[in-house]
């Protein structure tokens, strides 16, 4: 009954430091980007530094996360907070296009 591009309800907890790809489909009821349904304890959702592709997913709506196009992935300036000296890296992801990956898995 909720779908998101990486947490379809989220209940508790935190999310940072991420991003979601990949087409969504579903109802439009509970539907978003990163997240589909934040739960209502939220006043502010503990959500910081994510994202989602708006060209892939096919959507533009979200809270709580920024969504960038396809071509704003590639630009590290575009992902506050993100430490590209010791985590990650500018790279070809798996989906074939120039995204943040772990260094790990370069």
């Amino acid at each position: 009954s909720a779908v998101g591009g990486l947490v379809g309800a989220f209940m508790a907890g935190s999310i940072a430091d991420t991003y979601a790809t990949g087409l969504l489909t579903g109802p439009q009821e509970n539907f978003g980007g990163l997240v589909g349904l934040i739960s209502p304890a939220f006043d502010n959702p503990p959500i910081e530094n994510s994202y989602w592709d708006k060209d892939t997913t096919a959507t533009d709506v979200g809270e709580a996360a920024d969504p960038l196009s396809t071509g704003e992935f590639d630009d590290t300036e575009n992902f506050e907070g993100w430490d590209f000296e010791d985590t990650w890296v500018i790279d070809t992801a798996p989906d074939g296009e120039l995204r943040p990956i772990l260094q790990w898995q370069q």
